[in-house]
């Protein structure tokens, strides 16, 4: 059985500010924790993007350096003014490509 007993105000009063205090605290400690899981999070998709650019670049050097062999077979085999402007064409377009990654490389990237 519960005794009724009246609490006088000024014991409830401190006592209701010190709940809301510690509430105010917990939800500056989620916050400060929920800003720390999201800016790691965004730090791994950072890494992730810049993986994935490194790998899309890397396979686009490959494909022109291919494309420029390729068209010089094809200007060798028959030479023509066309065939041999697009060799000239890949072959430039693959020398571009290689002199900007090496500026690119010579700076370094963020993740290593």
């Amino acid at each position: 059985m519960m005794l009724a007993v009246e609490v006088p105000e000024y014991v409830w009063i401190p006592v209701v500010a010190l709940i809301y205090a510690a509430v105010e605290v917990l939800k500056a400690l989620a916050l400060k924790i929920a800003a720390r899981k999201v800016a790691h999070a965004a730090d791994r998709v950072e890494r992730k993007v810049e993986d994935v650019h490194t790998l899309v670049n890397s396979e686009r050097g490959a494909m022109l350096a291919a494309l420029a062999v390729a068209m010089r077979t094809i200007a060798t085999d028959r030479p023509t003014p066309s065939t041999i402007a697009a060799a000239e064409r890949a072959e430039r377009v693959s020398r571009e490509h290689e002199e900007q990654q090496a500026k690119v490389d010579a700076r370094g990237t963020p993740n290593g």
